[in-house]
């Protein structure tokens, strides 16, 4: 288990990933990155705005998404 020590939180999984600038978790690096994509001023858009949706674990997931 890993856990963020700027907001406390944790999470496990070889793919998972979390934003240390926005402390939101992920499922995976394509999600993730879908949240940073464009933003070179370090700045995170919100998962809802990128179509992120959570999955059973609260993880932003983009898995059923065709990301370009």
């Amino acid at each position: 288990m890993h856990r963020c020590s700027k907001c406390g939180k944790g999470w496990g999984g070889l793919r998972t990933c979390h934003c240390w600038e926005c402390c939101v978790t992920f499922s995976d690096v394509r999600a993730f990155d879908a949240h940073r994509k464009g933003a070179r001023s370090g700045k995170c858009r919100t998962p809802e705005s990128v179509g992120l949706v959570p999955n059973q674990f609260g993880y932003w997931n983009s898995s059923d998404l065709n990301f370009q």
